[in-house]
């Protein structure tokens, strides 16, 4: 991958600097996560699944989101292979501290109620930003993708469609897997709505807006020596 070429010029301040940010970056992601579940309004595709499971399992949401990437990694493996490379396995730095991340926030902000309806969607629209803000951060740093978009990329490579369309199939996928799995273990919809969507629309144009503001002063204070 291009981001592990590139990590490999850097001296051990910079890489020290990138982990760091990565970290803070996932933190951030987590904590969006969070306040997406509890606006009540639905959370982003991928995390459905995780949120929906939790509920049928009684499981913590951070621990499912570990053993749903855990699996996503395996089916990479599945995909391609010997083009399967070890670093690869770098993924599981992000599902482990994503989902132990999950937990943390999940658990700061238990004691906050969903309030009104007015209320719920300042949660679910602080969550987006909070969620934009940590993949953007996330990416500036090259240190390692989510098992999400590791997946996305395995089909790409094999099937030769652009990782933007299948990115777009993938969210869909999840969503309904999301729906039929709530309607038949919880006999309702959960964890998808019209935050769902909200998300999977906004968390784009927020990222464009952050890199306006921040971008050339993150990539000035991640290169510098």
């Amino acid at each position: 991958m291009e981001c592990f070429e590139k990590i490999k010029l850097l001296n051990k301040k910079s890489i020290l600097k990138r982990i760091l940010i990565y970290i803070i970056g996932v933190f951030i992601f987590a904590l969006g996560v969070a306040f997406s579940i509890k606006s009540n309004l639905g959370v982003s595709p991928v995390s459905s699944v995780s949120f929906v499971l939790s509920l049928i399992t009684k499981g913590s949401v951070g621990f499912i989101s570990i053993v749903f990437f855990i699996g996503l990694i395996m089916f990479q493996w599945i995909i391609l292979r010997k083009d399967f490379k070890i670093r690869n396995l770098s993924q599981l730095i992000f599902a482990i501290v994503f989902g132990t991340f999950v937990d943390m926030s999940i658990f700061m902000i238990s004691t906050i109620s969903k309030g009104s309806l007015v209320m719920q969607f300042f949660h679910l629209a602080l969550g987006t930003f909070l969620i934009s803000l940590g993949i953007y951060l996330m990416i500036k740093t090259n240190i390692t993708i989510s098992p999400g978009d590791g997946f996305v990329t395995a089909l790409a490579i094999k099937s030769g469609f652009k990782f933007t369309k299948l990115k777009v199939s993938f969210d869909l996928f999840c969503t309904f897997v999301s729906v039929l799995l709530s309607f038949v273990f919880l006999k309702g919809v959960y964890g998808v709505g019209i935050g769902t969507v909200l998300c999977a629309l906004g968390v784009g144009t927020t990222m464009d807006l952050i890199d306006k503001f921040i971008g050339e002063r993150l990539i000035i204070y991640l290169e510098e020596n």
